[in-house]
C-alpha cells in the first residue's frame, strides 16, 4: 500500500446466544468477511443501489442460526456495562457430529 492508500476494513456486530445467555461478538477484517461470505469491496460498491437491501437479507440469512466456535478476546465495555468478544477467528461447526464424538469417546 502507498501512503494515503485507503483500505476497507469491514467490521460487523452480532449478538451471539447459547443456553448459557448472549454475548455481543464483534468480527473486523478478514473475519468479519469470512463471516459474512462478501469481501468489504463488493458491498461498498453495491451500497448505493437497489441490490443493497438484498445483499443485506441475503448475508443476515447466511449467518442467522449458524453454529460458530469463536477465538478472541473478552472485554468488558463501559458503555454497555457488558462483556463482548472481539473475534480473531471462528470456525463453523456442527454440533449432532461434535456430540456424536464425543459420546464415542466416552463409551470406548
Amino acid at each position: 500500500d502507498k501512503a494515503g492508500d485507503k483500505k476497507l476494513t469491514m467490521i460487523t456486530s452480532h449478538f451471539l446466544e447459547d443456553e448459557s445467555g448472549r454475548i455481543r461478538a464483534t468480527f473486523i477484517g478478514e473475519a468479519a468477511e469470512k463471516l459474512v461470505g462478501e469481501k468489504a469491496e463488493l458491498i461498498v460498491k453495491v451500497k448505493d443501489t437497489p441490490d443493497y437491501e438484498k445483499l443485506l437479507k441475503k448475508l443476515s440469512s447466511s449467518i442467522i442460526g449458524r453454529d460458530i466456535m469463536i477465538k478472541g478476546r473478552v472485554k468488558f465495555n463501559d458503555y454497555s456495562d457488558a462483556y463482548e468478544i472481539v473475534a480473531s477467528n471462528f470456525q463453523d461447526i456442527n454440533v449432532n457430529d461434535d456430540l456424536e464424538h464425543r459420546i464415542k469417546e466416552i463409551m470406548s
